[in-house]
């Protein structure tokens, strides 16, 4: 008699999905539960909505299988354990065991190979056997009574689904990625060869065998050349594809019945690990069946994205910061005790707070020792001993508030190099997280350090308040570490991260000169120009003889909705809770459906009021008089591709499509006697996405030096590049930029205004052109769903849970973050080390010039006249030689008075 439901499940898949899609959680003795936590709640919910009446669940052996041993580099790219994860390992076999879940586990063998040996050997004498897994490997099994299912996603897939997803049919699985490889496994496929190529030789030839006969009759170059000197790794990638399916197996398919019981045994674990509510979810489950109410299945869009499943039950009473013991330096006697112990140490935990003057400090995690405003003098004179000692390293929580007071108050004393800010390995650990002292404090250490005014402090209690800190961030310290290491971020953190925080520091210090007349001089216009906007807004309106035109205010959205919709009688494009939406992008749409200058009028208006009113009017008023020079200030932690922001003001979003945006550069200028010096990569994200997806029409258009707007334009309107217009290269230009970045039809239509038959007809053209740029991105994509993560050319890590959401625009949006990090954040970490190179050839070369500002892909000097031809040459040099790729980096240079007048 055949079994009803047999499911299989790969504990592997689960368990590494759940870790980086779940927020850390600790368990009330603060062992760290996400992955326990995401792997209990879908082994739950599956058996509740799919009622298996057989389970097994397949397991790893380890990382010395058969397949290493026929290829070392297989998996090599792996990250090795996180700390966090490790211990998670045993709780899970725990709790696996306490459920009463059968499991296999076979040496040498990987959770695939049993899965395939058991689908392989036990589906005849199943009714239906449900394969849960995201595994796209394991998809080879699929087809009659055989499904998959994503446990994540709460989806079943069937052949048809397969060759939707795939482009392929599930017996065609390991030829297809035979050809393709697979990056999250390091197997290396055949080089030229894309997902989209490799379906269609296989819809035309069906297996690799027959492809590899008629490769001679090929006549796309690029696959011929793939089949001519990359079949080796095609042959390669077959033998570690292919699933094992005759393992001896010791466990029968009689042993696998399941039906879950909520055992005493269960309850304790559960409640060990503070999962409160999921007890009680059981016990009200357990109550039901004894009571002989009916156990209904769910539909199955009732298993919850793990990315968003409730995790408020877990308990983790995290335990208040300890006061630390600490002592009072006040005097030179106790300093200079002080220091010799110091001298003593590999490294120390330094703690400076400006306002008010604290300096704490830590030997070992346990005591501080304090230095406060009182003894200023002593303060300054601690720092000059500590950070001449150059064999200590300094461990500290914000750098920036130490170097900004040392370029204050200790101008003459070079900035220290040995200085260790956790905030930035906070940050690279988790850039898309929230990474505050309290939250790395609540995350690594367990300890609950609540943000506190410091103005509301007594000076004892002030005392204690930073004695507590010090020591907390000495303990920090080890943990965030280890946690750097595990995710291969050591040598960027201290190699590039460290060094930028420093140079950052200094242009801050250094600032900007302002055209303060000029500014004067714009604000004037500006409040012409807007009054004249106005004065045309009433004449219009009066026109159409509604009355109280001369009341309407123009910065009032509910005025506006009300003239526009109910008085005017415009179509409404779009709403939002308050009623008719009035947005900039409603005004365009208008402006494209009504016959009146009005909705223009509109949006000319909200242009000039957001400069006067964000810039012009602001500008002056961040000038400090001290040094008659504008100081903004540079975030290096916040933004989650590793870009560099800036606020007060903010110079990323200063326009620069208007020409009254472009007039605010103007008002940037050099002192007397010199010069600004302008420096900008030339396409850069573009260089870099030809660099790494090796995609030959790009790379032969870079190193021609054409512009690869002007040949994106000839090639997908088939047309002479003589024969490009102004247009078709900005709507090149736009291709361009939106589909590496993961840009839908419908967005591409909006942005060039065009239907979305013709942007999804011209995204199908530039692929054709484009093949390994399409290839790329959808391994991007691939790679982020089976790391969780995406990850820069130099390493840096984003992580993207959201990857795995059954919500189709939140996963949409994390596939576009998937494709956006990768570029934006290696074109950040490339600049990063051009500015540190730079900044050491200036420092070498005892030059007076000065790096002021970093904004997207351009930094900007202010440069004496004397050094400005040796600048020159040394910038370009350096920023176009920072990394070697396979196109030319190209820097346009330019200098003038001002900001405006260096392009």
């Amino acid at each position: 008699m055949k079994v009803k439901r047999l499911m299989v499940v790969d504990l592997s898949n689960f368990i590494f999905r759940a870790f980086y899609a779940i927020r850390p959680l600790n368990a009330p003795d603060g062992t760290p539960v996400n992955a326990l936590y995401g792997v209990f709640n879908m082994l739950q919910k599956m058996v509740t909505v799919y009622k298996p009446s057989h389970l097994i669940i397949a397991k790893d052996s380890g990382r010395d299988t058969f397949r290493k041993e026929l290829y070392p580099e297989y998996k090599a790219n792996r990250l090795e354990t996180p700390e966090d994860l490790a211990p998670q390992f045993a709780l899970i076999d725990q709790l696996i065991e306490a459920m009463e879940m059968p499991t296999l586990v076979m040496p040498k063998y990987e959770a695939d190979d049993v899965i395939g040996s058991i689908v392989t050997q036990w589906k005849k004498n199943c009714e239906e056997v449900l394969i849960a897994s995201s595994d796209k490997d394991l998809m080879q099994f699929v087809g009659g009574h055989v499904s998959m299912l994503d446990a994540v996603k709460g989806k079943i897939l069937a052949t048809d689904d397969v060759c939707d997803k795939m482009g392929v049919r599930p017996d065609q699985i390991v030829d297809y990625l035979s050809m393709v490889g697979d990056s999250s496994d390091n197997i290396p496929g055949m080089r030229g060869i894309g997902a989209k190529g490799a379906a269609k030789l296989l819809a035309e030839h069906q297996t690799l065998e027959n492809c590899i006969a008629a490769s001679g009759e090929f006549g796309n170059k690029r696959v011929k050349n793939a089949f001519e000197n990359h079949l080796d790794d095609a042959y390669l990638s077959k033998k570690l594809i292919t699933i094992v399916t005759n393992l001896e197996l010791a466990l029968g398919l009689e042993d696998t019945s399941f039906n879950l019981q909520v055992t005493p045994a269960l309850l304790e674990l559960l409640k060990g690990w503070g999962f409160n509510s999921a007890i009680r979810k059981l016990e009200g489950q357990k109550n039901a069946a004894s009571s002989g109410a009916k156990n209904e299945p769910l539909p199955s869009s009732a298993v919850e994205s793990v990315a968003t499943t409730d995790q408020s039950d877990v308990v983790d009473p995290l335990p208040s910061r300890p006061s630390a013991k600490f002592f009072r330096i006040d005097n030179q006697e106790s300093w200079q005790q002080l220091l010799l112990k110091i001298k003593q140490c590999e490294s120390i935990t330094v703690d400076l707070s400006c306002s008010p003057l604290v300096l704490a400090i830590s030997l070992d995690g346990s005591v501080a020792h304090l230095i406060d405003q009182e003894c200023g003098e002593l303060i300054n004179q601690s720092l000059k001993d500590i950070f001449r000692l150059n064999s200590i390293k300094v461990v500290c929580w914000n750098a920036k508030e130490i170097y900004r007071y040392m370029l204050s108050s200790l101008p003459q004393l070079q900035l220290p190099t040995t200085l260790i800010d956790l905030m930035g390995a906070a940050y690279l650990c988790d850039p898309s997280g929230k990474n505050s002292l309290a939250d790395s404090l609540e995350r690594y250490i367990n300890i609950s350090f609540p943000s506190i005014k410091l103005d509301k402090l007594s000076p004892d209690e002030l005392r204690q308040l930073k004695a507590d800190q010090v020591v907390l961030i000495h303990q920090l310290h080890g943990p965030l570490t280890i946690r750097l290491d595990e995710l291969n971020l050591i040598t960027l953190f201290s190699t590039v991260e460290l060094e930028v925080t420093r140079i950052l520091s200094k242009m801050e210090h250094v600032g900007i000169c302002l055209n303060l007349p000029l500014f004067d001089q714009l604000e004037q216009q500006l409040e012409d120009q807007l009054a004249g906007i106005e004065f045309e807004m009433v004449t219009q309106i009066s026109a159409c003889n509604i009355e109280g035109s001369d009341q309407i205010n123009l910065r009032s959205s509910k005025q506006l909705g009300e003239l526009l919709f109910n008085q005017l009688g415009f179509p409404v494009i779009k709403k939002n809770k308050s009623g008719p939406s009035t947005d900039s992008e409603v005004m365009r749409e208008l402006m494209l459906q009504v016959d009146s200058p009005i909705p223009g009028l509109i949006l000319k208006f909200r242009e000039l009021d957001k400069l006067l009113s964000t810039y012009i009017r602001t500008m002056p008023k961040l000038l400090d008089h001290k040094t008659n020079r504008l100081h903004c200030h540079f975030n290096q932690f916040l933004v989650a591709t590793g870009r560099l922001s800036s606020e007060r003001p903010n110079l990323q979003n200063i326009p620069v499509r208007t020409e009254s945006g472009r007039r605010i550069r103007q008002g940037f200028i050099a002192a007397p006697g010199k010069v600004l010096l302008s420096a900008d990569y030339s396409q850069i994200e573009l260089r870099l996405v030809a660099h790494l997806a090796q995609d030959p029409t790009m790379l032969d258009a870079f190193e021609r030096g054409v512009d690869i707007h002007t040949q994106t334009a000839a090639q997908i309107n088939k047309i002479s590049i003589a024969d490009v217009s102004g247009q078709e290269r900005s709507m090149a230009k736009a291709v361009n930029f939106g589909l590496i970045y993961g840009q839908s039809a419908f967005g591409l239509s909006k942005s060039l205004g065009i239907s979305r038959g013709e942007a999804a007809e011209y995204i199908v053209q530039y692929f054709e052109h484009f093949s390994q740029i399409k290839v790329y991105l959808d391994t991007l994509k691939e790679s982020c769903t089976e790391l969780g993560y995406a990850e820069t050319m130099f390493g840096r890590k984003r992580f993207i849970p959201e990857i795995y959401s059954s919500n189709r625009n939140v996963k949409s949006m994390a596939e576009r973050e998937a494709i956006n990090s990768p570029i934006q954040g290696s074109a950040a970490d490339l600049i990063k080390k051009a500015m540190i190179l730079v900044d050491k050839k200036m420092q070498q070369k005892n030059l007076q010039s000065k790096m002021l500002l970093q904004v997207h892909d351009e930094l900007i000097f202010e440069v004496e006249e004397s050094e400005l031809p040796s600048m020159q040459e040394l910038v370009k040099r350096e920023m176009e030689g920072v990394v070697k790729l396979s196109v030319p980096l190209v820097v346009d240079m330019g200098f003038g008075v001002s900001w405006y007048h260096l392009k």
